[in-house]
C-alpha cells in the first residue's frame, strides 16, 4: 500500500480462478490487474533495472526458488516484451 501512496506504478498479470480471485480482489485495490491465460511466468521487475525470476513451477513446489539480478539491459528488454502482451490483456472487473 505504501508503493501505492507514493505513486508507484504497479501491474499484475495473473491467472484469475476461484483459489485466486480473493486475492486478485484486494490486490486490485492498489494495482492495476489484468488476467492472462496462456503464459506460465512468475517475474518482478523494478524501475527497469532490476529482475527477480521465481524459478520454481509453485504447482510442483512447495518452496520458491528465486534469482535476483540487476541488469537493466535484460529488465529492459524483459520489460519490452511485458508491455506488448500487456496491452491485449483484459482488465480485471472485480465483484
Amino acid at each position: 500500500k505504501k508503493l501505492n501512496q507514493n505513486k508507484v506504478k504497479i501491474r499484475i498479470a495473473t491467472k484469475i480462478n476461484s483459489n485466486t480471485k480473493d486475492i486478485v480482489k484486494e490486490l486490485s485495490e492498489i494495482a492495476e490487474v489484468r488476467e492472462i491465460k496462456n503464459i506460465e511466468a512468475r517475474f518482478v521487475m523494478v524501475d527497469g533495472k532490476e529482475l527477480c525470476f521465481i524459478v520454481s513451477d509453485d504447482k510442483a513446489n512447495e518452496d520458491d526458488n528465486a534469482i535476483w539480478v540487476n541488469t537493466p539491459f535484460f529488465t529492459t528488454a524483459l520489460e519490452k516484451m511485458f508491455n506488448d502482451v500487456w496491452k491485449d490483456l483484459q482488465p480485471v472487473r472485480v465483484e
